[in-house]
């Protein structure tokens, strides 16, 4: 689909037309004064789904459906990621949108999608602030997910227009997000069954602040005990990344894993969403009233870092590192939790 981006000058207006051309984006300047027919003309042409409707002909190639870019999505980016989170949001873009042709989405598709989203999720009519925050933070979730593979489709040539360049996101307020107590953290790993994968699963996401994605993927390899060090090779922003071992995380992990297994073996077999059921599990035995994920092991473990190297001013960079994040942005998040935490405390000082 060729797209005519217009292109505001003093002696008039120019445009640009992207297209793409035996599988690879291509663009031609057209300076101010040619007509409205010539650009069209052009346009068509470089259009090869719309000249061949325009001439009543069949298509001579398959169109692609979403369903179908999906399935090319997985397969390009299996040794790369677990796609299953992208799988989810294509489906439930597929059972709201239907199997639309990737090349007709647009971004008024994608608003359509948003807005449609949002209403399927409101279950009463008045909804208050924190509610209806949480919807449109969790519409924006999906919508982020769905621009990922349109973005992979758009560099790819899977697609000529890359629709989220014009997408409006819902407003929302700066979430900050749940950690955990020390005392909560006891009472959840209290809770958790001692048998089975989990307790070491979320040790590691503790003393590491690892994705659960990332740690699911470790290998026997990855973990080098004479070191103290933990590699990652897949990470969510595509950087591999060495991590310190935490001693006690070591002393644990080399008691429950066994001695001599082949390097490149991975060390859990477990789905993500036995994952989450079996920490959703733990915490409401232990009863913590705290909806937000396993993530929050995540969480806690950037707040504990920023609270403890809070003097030396050097505290966000520490935890940026720590966590592998690209900028410091998301490092802020817990920056705010320890300083509301410490004006809680500063209002119970009886000055």
């Amino acid at each position: 689909m060729a797209y005519i981006q217009k292109i505001k000058l003093k002696s008039g207006t120019a445009f640009r037309i992207f297209y793409s051309e035996n599988g690879k984006r291509k663009s031609k300047y057209f300076p101010p004064g040619i007509s409205a027919e010539e650009l069209k003309k052009f346009a068509i042409t470089k259009d090869f789904e719309r000249a061949h409707s325009i001439a009543g002909l069949p298509l001579p190639e398959k169109v692609l459906y979403m369903q179908d870019l999906i399935d090319q999505y997985c397969e390009s980016r299996k040794l790369e990621i677990d796609p299953w989170r992208e799988v989810i949001a294509m489906k439930l873009f597929i059972r709201e949108m239907e199997n639309l042709p990737a090349h007709q989405i647009t971004h008024k598709t994608i608003h359509q999608y948003r807005d449609k989203l949002y209403q399927s999720r409101i279950h009463q009519e008045d909804l208050t602030y924190e509610e209806d925050q949480k919807i449109r933070r969790g519409v924006n979730k999906e919508l982020k997910i769905l621009r990922t593979i349109l973005r992979w489709a758009f560099k790819n040539d899977l697609i000529s227009t890359n629709p989220f360049q014009k997408v409006s996101f819902f407003s929302e307020a700066e979430n900050t997000p749940d950690v955990l107590t020390k005392e909560e953290l006891e009472l959840f790993f209290e809770s958790l069954p001692k048998q089975g994968p989990s307790r070491l699963i979320f040790q590691i996401m503790r003393f590491t602040g690892l994705r659960r994605s990332a740690v699911l993927r470790l290998r026997y390899g990855d973990i080098d005990f004479e070191t103290l060090t933990i590699r990652i090779y897949r990470t969510k922003n595509r950087k591999p990344m060495i991590k310190p071992l935490d001693p006690r995380l070591a002393e644990i992990m080399s008691a429950a894993l066994p001695l001599g297994a082949p390097e490149y073996e991975p060390i859990f077999d477990i789905k993500p969403l036995s994952v989450t059921r079996n920490f959703k599990r733990a915490m409401t035995k232990a009863g913590i009233n705290k909806k937000m994920p396993c993530h929050i092991l995540r969480h806690t473990y950037g707040k504990s870092i920023i609270e403890h190297f809070l003097t030396s001013g050097d505290a966000e960079r520490i935890a940026q590192e720590a966590l592998g994040h690209k900028t410091r942005i998301m490092t802020k998040h817990y920056t705010q939790i320890v300083q509301n935490e410490l004006a809680k405390a500063l209002a119970q000082v009886d000055f």
